[in-house]
């Protein structure tokens, strides 16, 4: 693969979404693009917009699936399926996906304990037994990649 022409789509795609953040083909592609790029955390940020913007999408989805058994072990990866089996309320899931992100080491734990991201995730056992898991173990050391 010619590596510049990617970046090239990867800045047209990046144009594209900023004038129209909703627009889910740009988002879409920019996703394929960046993990053909090996930028595999971003391709899931990126799928994981698009099932906020649209939580049917099947692509998005598929993808998601591919970049998390393809890469299983990126902490960042898991983070990002986390976040997404979240808004899908698949609640089980997202817990076990956030309990592989905080073994690789992401999030920090303080994110976990202070962010209001994860305030409504509290009531749910597996999340609050993360947390003091985590709590109780010396920092992470290895990057999350």
């Amino acid at each position: 693969r010619d590596m510049g022409r990617l970046e090239d789509a990867v800045v047209e795609f990046d144009r594209v979404r900023k004038q129209n953040p909703n627009y889910v083909p740009a988002r879409l592609h920019l996703g394929l693009t960046l993990y053909a790029l090996d930028k595999k955390d971003e391709a899931a940020r990126e799928w994981q917009e698009v099932l906020k913007i649209d939580p049917e999408n099947r692509s998005a989805r598929a993808y998601l699936r591919r970049a998390l058994a393809a890469d299983s072990a990126n902490a960042m990866v898991q983070y990002c399926a986390a976040l997404t089996y979240w808004q899908l309320a698949e609640k089980e899931q997202a817990v076990r996906s956030l309990d592989q992100a905080v073994r690789g080491g992401y999030p920090p734990i303080a994110w976990l304990r202070d962010s209001p991201v994860f305030r409504e995730w509290d009531h749910q056992t597996g999340f609050r037994a993360i947390v003091a898991r985590a709590s109780a173990q010396p920092p992470h050391t290895t990057s999350p990649n």
